[in-house]
């Protein structure tokens, strides 16, 4: 079985900030509000899945949104990405030990990849080999991103 980690920020759709590039106030980067239609790539990621044929692909939500969000309004919020949809890591640690601690309770051996826009948000080394890693304003829209999850789709 394959396991997709997902963020939901930055990955479904654009981060709420984003900072202009070679701007500076007194020497520090200035940032300006991205306006966000939210989720507005669960579409394009399901084309995605369903064109690698990932019967066996479950999606696992790591965002932060499973903080204050129930298990069904996580899959709600996932639209057309649901029937993948396999729950999500605990909402009480951080997204590195929430993983770990996921993939410690599998019951079996699973292949997996964290799909995030933020590499720091993870230490142990086998998840920073499994980062598939998205600009978060251009998210899963990324033709390298894409790219990333098909070959491992199809492996």
């Amino acid at each position: 079985m394959k396991i997709l980690f997902l963020d939901f920020d930055g990955v479904l759709h654009p981060l709420g900030l984003a900072l202009e590039p070679g701007r500076t106030i007194r020497g520090k980067p200035v940032a300006r509000a991205v306006t966000t239609r939210y989720f507005q790539w669960n579409e394009l990621l399901a084309q995605l899945l369903t064109q690698a044929g990932a019967h066996d692909l479950r999606i696992v939500v790591h965002s932060t949104w499973r903080t204050s969000r129930t298990s069904e309004q996580l899959a709600q919020l996932l639209g057309p990405l649901a029937p993948w949809y396999g729950g999500s890591v605990s909402a009480t640690l951080d997204k590195n030990d929430a993983i770990a601690q996921w993939l410690a309770q599998a019951e079996q051996p699973v292949d997996y990849r964290i799909l995030d826009d933020t590499a720091s948000s993870f230490r142990d080394t086998d998840q920073v080999a499994r980062l598939v890693r998205c600009h978060s304003l251009t998210g899963v829209t990324e033709p390298t991103v894409q790219k990333t999850l098909q070959e491992w789709l199809k492996a």
